[in-house]
């Protein structure tokens, strides 16, 4: 994610510099949220970055979900677990992310913070 963030950043920098300031702004968002998703990404508790952990979901198909779910449950008070499957499944184009999947998901996110 630092290194979309990145690059972003200098894509935003040509464009400033083009005159096209609000698509500047935009970049310029975009990069400020993954660079917060590249700080959550970081291990908590000063664990070792070079220890290997099983994950079951992959990790931009979990923050993903997780980002999506709390959209949907500031707009509509409910997680939507079968719509986020549905969304996930179009957006990385898998067939496998199923409401049991998402609810997992969500579930282990509760658990680690």
């Amino acid at each position: 994610m630092g290194e979309v963030a990145e690059g972003l950043h200098q894509q935003a920098a040509t464009l400033q510099s083009l005159g096209k300031e609000s698509d500047a702004q935009k970049l310029e968002e975009m990069a400020s949220d993954c660079d917060k998703e590249a700080r959550n990404m970081i291990p908590k508790n000063g664990d070792d970055p070079w220890v290997i952990t099983r994950q079951s979901e992959d990790v931009e198909l979990r923050a993903f979900v997780i980002d999506l779910s709390i959209t949907t449950t500031m707009l509509f008070r409910k997680e939507l677990h079968s719509t986020l499957a549905t969304v996930a499944n179009v957006v990385f184009n898998h067939q496998d992310v199923t409401r049991s999947k998402v609810r997992e998901i969500l579930r282990s996110s509760a658990r680690d913070r």
